[in-house]
């Protein structure tokens, strides 16, 4: 009836900025884009409906399901890691292919891949296809301190501080 299969490599990342090659695992810095590609494979002979495609992108959890010809659902996961010296992986919008085996024809897919999961279709018996999207390590940086000069009431001295450290009652703006 049609029947998703799991193998060690069906979950694989890269970092695509460090040109790095697909495993298990990859490790990204600030601004640095990994790739994810999932294979699926479709191990009996009926056709597979439906077939959607979730990640999570903090823990590396990647799952996949469909609908065989029975109605039954068929699902298969597993993980891989992305190793980040600080920030938070964030989907790379527009970044979501099906990929035939063969890596002749890419069919782009809706984003959502990375939240409640994006439709790749149908899979025919006895063959296989990727998914394959990318996420970006995002560091968010804090803004530098806006500074100002004052006079400083108790010393009658001009000094630099903080903006967000004046006090009306120990600092003038005069």
């Amino acid at each position: 009836p049609g029947q998703l299969s799991n193998g060690a490599t069906n979950y694989e990342v890269k970092n695509v900025t460090k040109n790095g090659s697909y495993g298990q695992s990859a490790s990204a810095t600030c601004g640095e884009t990994v790739k994810y590609s999932v294979l699926l494979a479709n191990s009996d002979f009926g056709l597979l409906k439906d077939l959607t495609v979730k990640a999570n992108l903090g823990s590396g959890a990647i799952s996949a399901s469909a609908v065989n010809a029975t109605g039954a659902t068929t699902s298969v996961s597993g993980n891989v890691s992305v190793s980040l010296d600080k920030g938070s992986l964030v989907y790379v919008p527009g970044s979501t292919v099906r990929i035939s085996s063969d890596g002749a024809t890419k069919t782009p897919l809706a984003d959502g891949v990375a939240a409640g999961g994006v439709n790749a279709g149908e899979l025919n018996g006895s063959t296989q296809t990727f998914v394959q999207f990318q996420a970006k390590v995002d560091c968010p940086t804090t803004p530098s301190p806006v500074t100002i000069q004052v006079c400083e009431l108790a010393t009658k001295k001009v000094i630099t501080i903080n903006e967000s450290d004046f006090n009306s009652s120990k600092h003038s703006k005069n």
